[in-house]
C-alpha cells in the first residue's frame, strides 16, 4: 500500500533539459548533420546534461515522418546521421559534468496493427543499438515513442515497446499522454478503449527498465492527476512505478500563432502539480525533473 507523505513547494527541483520537435531535415545528410551539431552545441553551452529528446514523428517503414508533414518523410539514415552529430555537439560544447540521455522518440500515431507494431518497435531498437556504438563517452542514446491512446490502439503501442525490449533492455524512455484517464478512483477507462491498468501496464509492465517522462501540460494540473492515478493502479497490479520526470510545452506554446491558453504551464509549475497530486494519492517519491519541448 502506498504511503502518505507531507511535501512542501518544490523550492529546487532537479535540472530542466531543452528537447526538440526536429524540423531540420532536408534530405541531405550533410545539412541535416550540420544543423544538428549547431542546434546540439548551443543547448550544451548554456544547459547541464539531462533528458534531450528529439521528437521525429511518425514512424514509417523506411523512416519517419518529421514534423514538416507526412508528405516529405525522411530516411533511417538521415535519422542516424542526426543522432550522432546531435551527441556529438552535446559532447564537445559542454561545459558541465555530468552525462547527456539523447532520446530518439517516434509516435503510435496511426499505429493500430499489433504485428506491425512489434516490427517497428524491433526496427527502432536496432537503430539505437547499432548508433549507441557511435556515441562519445558523455552521451547514451535511448528510444523512446511519444505513446497516446488517442492516436492507436493499445495492442499495437504495447507490441511497440514488446518489440523494442526483443532486441535491447535499458534504452527507452517513454513521454506519453494519459488521454481521457482517470483522475482518481484507479482502474477507469480512457480514451480510444485504453484503460488505466492498460497504461500502467505498457509503461512499466513490460520492463522495469523503462524511464518515464510524462507530458505534464494543464494548467489545472488534470494530467498529473491521471499519473498518480496510473501510479496507484499499478501499484494495485504488484508493478512499481517510477516517474522520472515530466515533459512540459512552454518553448512550443512560444511558437508565433500558437494558442496554448490551457497547456502552457512552466517546468516548475509542473512538477509542483505533480508533487500535489502524488501527496493527494497517498504516494512518494515524486518526479524530480523535467524537459521542455518546442519546435527546432
Amino acid at each position: 500500500m502506498a504511503m502518505w507523505v507531507e511535501y512542501g513547494p518544490v523550492a529546487k527541483p532537479g535540472n530542466m533539459t531543452t528537447s526538440r520537435y526536429v524540423t531540420w531535415l532536408t534530405g541531405d545528410k550533410n545539412v541535416s548533420k550540420e544543423q544538428a551539431y549547431s542546434v546540439a552545441c548551443s543547448q550544451a553551452s548554456t544547459e547541464r546534461p539531462g533528458v534531450v529528446i528529439l521528437g521525429f514523428g511518425r514512424q514509417l517503414p523506411e523512416g519517419v515522418s518529421q514534423f514538416r508533414g507526412r508528405r516529405s518523410p525522411k530516411s533511417l539514415d538521415e535519422v542516424r546521421e542526426t543522432l550522432v552529430s546531435y551527441a556529438r555537439g552535446l559532447s564537445e560544447c559542454s561545459k558541465s559534468l555530468g552525462e547527456w540521455s539523447l532520446v530518439a522518440q517516434t509516435s503510435n500515431d496511426h499505429l493500430e496493427d499489433a504485428a506491425l507494431g512489434f516490427q517497428q518497435g524491433k526496427v527502432w531498437a536496432s537503430m539505437i543499438s547499432d548508433v549507441s556504438g557511435a556515441m562519445p563517452t558523455a552521451v547514451s542514446l535511448y528510444g523512446g515513442s511519444d505513446i497516446e491512446p488517442s492516436w492507436g490502439s493499445y495492442e499495437a503501442a504495447l507490441a511497440w515497446v514488446e518489440g523494442f525490449y526483443s532486441v535491447i533492455s535499458g534504452r527507452l524512455i517513454l513521454g506519453p499522454s494519459a488521454d481521457g484517464c482517470p483522475k482518481t478512483g484507479g482502474d477507469g477507462g480512457c480514451n480510444n478503449g485504453w484503460s488505466a491498468a492498460k497504461m500502467a501496464n505498457l509503461v512499466w509492465g513490460v520492463d522495469s527498465s523503462t524511464r518515464l517522462y510524462p507530458q505534464i501540460y494543464h494548467h489545472r494540473g488534470a494530467q498529473a492527476m491521471q499519473w498518480a492515478n496510473i501510479a496507484t493502479t499499478a501499484l494495485s497490479l504488484g508493478l512499481t512505478p517510477s516517474i522520472e520526470g515530466v515533459m512540459t510545452q512552454a518553448r512550443a506554446c512560444s511558437r508565433p500563432g500558437t494558442s496554448c491558453r490551457e497547456t502552457g504551464i512552466s517546468h516548475q509549475t509542473a512538477l509542483e502539480q505533480m508533487q500535489a497530486a502524488y501527496r493527494d494519492a497517498g504516494l512518494t517519491n515524486p518526479p524530480l525533473y523535467a524537459t521542455d519541448i518546442g519546435w527546432g
